[in-house]
């Protein structure tokens, strides 16, 4: 990708742009892997995550020419609540690039990390896979919403 993307914390006033993206991101690739119930389980916690900032997590966007691209939501420096890159731009390494920042938070803030987990999708069972993150089981169902546990071992910091 020869365009330049940068990837930060979110500021205040980007959450609308955000959760279209997320929004996009969603009905292409997830939402038919839901039942009505994760459906609206899934749009309950995307606007908590997003519009209520919670303490216990951050969220590092991904930008290029002023307009987000990409985004990823980070609980307690090692859990991802949601990782969407914008439909048009997949394949371009930058969920790569936003899980590289993440990771970097995670061990700045928490320096003992050794592994992020995720609850993925079963659409995104292989991207996670592509990024290092291995199955811990089988699938599973809650509120609505199926998903797979993933972890992957982070590198220590000092060495």
């Amino acid at each position: 990708m020869n365009e330049t993307v940068s990837y930060r914390l979110m500021k205040p006033g980007e959450e609308e742009e955000t959760f279209a993206m997320i929004d996009r991101g969603f009905k292409a690739y997830v939402r038919d892997d839901l039942t009505p119930e994760g459906i609206e389980e899934f749009y309950r916690a995307i606007r908590i995550m997003v519009f209520e900032r919670l303490s216990n997590h951050f969220i590092v966007v991904a930008e290029r020419n002023s307009q987000i691209v990409g985004m990823i939501d980070v609980k307690e420096n090692h859990h991802i609540s949601i990782f969407f890159v914008e439909p048009s731009y997949m394949g371009k390494g930058i969920g790569r690039g936003l899980l590289s920042h993440a990771i970097m938070l995670c061990q700045q803030n928490k320096p003992d990390s050794t592994e992020l987990e995720v609850h993925s999708s079963p659409w995104a069972v292989p991207v996670y896979g592509k990024l290092g993150f291995e199955s811990t089981g089988p699938e599973k169902e809650s509120r609505g919403i199926r998903y797979t546990k993933m972890i992957k071992t982070l590198k220590s910091v000092n060495g």
